[in-house]
């Protein structure tokens, strides 16, 4: 089914009177067409950083920020997006062709920020295929926090300590 045509049943479609069928095929068509907006709009965004590059154009967060309203934070997590997406082409496939969501591509990008240097982000990215496949078959997991902790001392005495905890978060495919 094309774009045009799953576009045009959302348009007919009356969700008050809808079947649980209509609902299910309903929500894979709007699933199917977000993947595709998004990995347009993670191209329009890889353009527009290539286009400030030059001078020509504004950054690409900028970009998303006037065109789409989104937030500063949001804007910074699509191209974020769009930097791993456009070194990984099955991954931007899956999810041009919504096959994958935006959480998927969001915990690719998450995983080569964690990379230290270009050499583990290579290689992070050399196994595309296969991260794209995984994400096919999976949905990403809630982010669990990691508790470290570390003893501190207090400010008021100076010789007690007392416990202070941060939650780091790491998304994996389930």
């Amino acid at each position: 089914m094309q774009l045009a045509d799953r576009l045009r049943g959302l348009e007919e479609l009356e969700p008050c009177s809808a079947t649980a069928i209509q609902v299910n095929a309903s929500t894979r068509s709007i699933r199917i067409m977000r993947g595709f907006l998004l990995a347009k709009e993670a191209e329009l965004a890889r353009r527009s950083t290539e286009l400030h590059s030059t001078g020509d154009g504004h950054t690409a967060d900028k970009v998303l920020q006037n065109g789409s309203k989104v937030s500063q934070r949001e804007a910074e997590r699509t191209t974020k997006r769009a930097a791993a997406l456009g070194r990984s082409d099955a991954m931007s496939k899956e999810l041009a062709d919504g096959r994958i969501t935006a959480e998927h591509a969001d915990a690719l990008a998450d995983a080569a920020g964690r990379m230290i240097g270009d050499d583990q982000r290579a290689a992070l990215f050399d196994k595309d295929d296969e991260f794209a496949i995984a994400a096919t078959s999976r949905t990403p997991a809630p982010k669990v926090p990691r508790l470290s902790l570390a003893v501190k001392p207090t400010p008021r005495t100076g010789s007690s300590t007392s416990l202070r905890s941060s939650a780091t978060s790491t998304t994996r495919w389930t």
